[in-house]
């Protein structure tokens, strides 16, 4: 795709910024398989080597790791005098809850990143940088390591940081009932087991974790929220109600919680935080809101300052403010892998034409082409003798609302007279079974900087496989990618698992990789936005005064 050779090429300026292993040889080889595509409105067309797209996004993190502003953070006008110096966010709905070992949400991970720091910390370039730790020693198997904390790791009232703040809040996240998070531990010694512990191990200031397959990027995944420490005595004492009232929320990230309702919080910079002579402003005020034409007001008459752009009208009258980040999140049509093999053709088939052809923009030149091929495909299905109780003419949306708006985009330009459900993300995986549902709208997003967490989704005993599906071949090369250090050979399994997923068996069809847009006032600088884990960063941010 042409993006990411100008992100091949990007790339080779700024080269010397990057340290990875074999660069140039995975460069040419990823060079080597890019077809010319534009990207579409929000959303990055995919067609094959969905995955190594995405894979691109992830190893050149510094190509998307935006940091809107920078250039000209020396030249900030005064502050308001109303609010000084402090950013005004609206996110989308209700701030619930900020229990860091449970919740997943997107909202929720944007507060607790500016509030909250774990062993690692996102940079400016969106690498793993040190946090609480102040050093890591890594095995040469990538299997064990030792991480050191920060004798200045200090929580907001002024306690130490201890290891055992992590090993507590990690045994949460994967023993709470309805903790979302546990899956994100399954690489770490006794997690199978439920003994997590054997794995986890804090001696005074060290924190040993040893992990059953090799994994480059595991310090990329302590970025996470889910990983991040937690106080014990403030569990134990409002166990009730943890996450969701302040008493119980101290920080010991560059931001701390001032106040906090269901649908406001405020967040001032936190002196106790290791770091805090880094940090320019004094904080953020966050609104929680679920109507956009409201928010779009509040940011044209300068009571907001960011926010996600939601609609299409608030893009055309504010345009210049529009920052657009490529996320690691990709959209999917699952397919039922009991579905008719032609039928799976015909759709694999329209979404290829339609993606060469512009995409979900105007495409009626090419619905001919697509009608007759389909009355092809399902005659001949016919003329099989092959019957199924399966519902090719059904497209089953996840019940969220970011899938729905793909699910209809589908439905209107590939497939006009199927009908749309709607079905929870719990329930999809028996009614895939149990009703004949034959496709599936979802999307998968990766919370941190590995491209095998799209794959490893659909291996046979995957607890995400929701479809079913199973090919020992394809498990065997997504094993063969975990365990490969060398990334040139490394790419090359994730390639031919791909290949086996997405055009030998048709298990999936991906459709788009996601970008985020969010308005940004001028008058803001240094905000750093991120393609993985949570979308932004406020800790190198500076807030002038609006132009009257």
């Amino acid at each position: 795709m042409a993006r990411f050779k100008r992100i091949i090429q990007t790339i080779t300026k700024i080269g010397k910024s990057i340290s990875y292993k074999g660069l140039e040889k995975l460069k040419q080889a990823f060079v080597n398989k890019w077809n010319e595509k534009e990207p579409r409105e929000h959303y990055y067309q995919l067609g094959k080597l969905a995955v190594i797209a995405v894979m691109i996004v992830l190893v050149y993190t510094s190509f998307f790791a935006m940091e809107k502003g920078a250039d000209n953070s020396s030249v900030l006008t005064e502050m308001p005098p109303q609010i000084p110096d402090m950013l005004r966010i609206v996110e989308t709905g209700e701030l619930r809850n900020l229990d860091s070992a449970l919740v997943n949400d997107q909202s929720a991970q944007n507060v607790l990143n500016n509030i909250m720091e774990g062993l690692m910390r996102l940079d400016k370039d969106s690498k793993p940088s040190y946090g609480m730790a102040e050093k890591v020693e890594v095995s040469p198997d990538y299997k064990t390591y030792t991480f050191t904390l920060r004798k200045d790791a200090k929580w907001s009232d002024g306690r130490p940081v201890i290891a055992e703040d992590f090993t507590f809040a990690w045994t949460r996240a994967v023993d709470t009932k309805n903790s979302k998070n546990g899956y994100l531990f399954k690489n770490i010694k006794g997690y199978k087991e439920g003994k997590i512990e054997q794995g986890v191990v804090a001696s005074g200031d060290k924190l040993t974790v040893t992990l059953v397959k090799p994994d480059q990027n595991f310090l990329s995944l302590t970025t996470n929220s889910a990983m991040f420490p937690q106080r014990k005595d403030l569990y134990e004492k409002y166990r009730d109600v943890f996450g969701s009232d302040i008493k119980t929320l101290v920080s010991n990230g560059p931001f701390q919680l001032e106040s906090f309702t269901l649908h406001k919080l405020v967040a001032v910079k936190n002196s106790n935080y290791w770091d805090h002579q880094s940090v320019k402003s004094n904080g953020f005020i966050m609104f929680g809101s679920k109507d956009d034409r409201d928010s779009d007001n509040k940011y044209v008459s300068n009571e907001v300052d960011f926010m996600q752009m939601r609609n299409k009208m608030a893009e055309a009258t504010i345009k210049s403010d529009v920052v657009t980040v490529p996320r690691a999140t990709i959209y999917y049509l699952y397919v039922n892998p009991n579905l008719n093999g032609d039928t799976k053709d015909y759709y694999a088939y329209a979404v290829e034409k339609l993606t060469d052809q512009s995409s979900f923009v105007k495409s009626s030149s090419i619905m001919p082409d697509l009608i007759y091929k389909r009355n092809d495909l399902l005659k001949k299905s016919e003329n099989g003798n092959v019957t199924s109780p399966i519902k090719s003419d059904e497209v089953t949306c996840i019940d969220q609302s970011e899938v729905k708006r793909v699910c209809e985009m589908f439905k209107e330009k590939v497939c006009p007279s199927c009908t749309m459900n709607e079905v929870p993300a719990k329930e999809i995986r028996e009614q895939m079974k149990g009703q004949g549902v034959g496709l599936v709208v979802n999307l998968w997003k990766s919370y941190y900087h590995d491209p095998l967490t799209f794959l490893d989704i659909f291996t046979t005993n995957a607890t995400e496989n929701t479809t079913g599906y199973s090919n020992p071949k394809y498990d065997q090369l997504v094993t063969q990618a975990h365990e490969e250090i060398d990334p040139v050979k490394q790419a090359k399994f994730i390639s031919e698992a791909e290949d086996i997923l997405t055009y030998r068996d048709k298990a999936v069809i991906p459709l788009y990789q996601r970008a985020i847009s969010r308005l940004q006032k001028p008058y803001v600088q240094g905000v750093v936005y991120h393609p993985y884990g949570p979308e932004y960063s406020l800790k190198w941010m500076q807030v002038g005064k609006p132009s009257k």
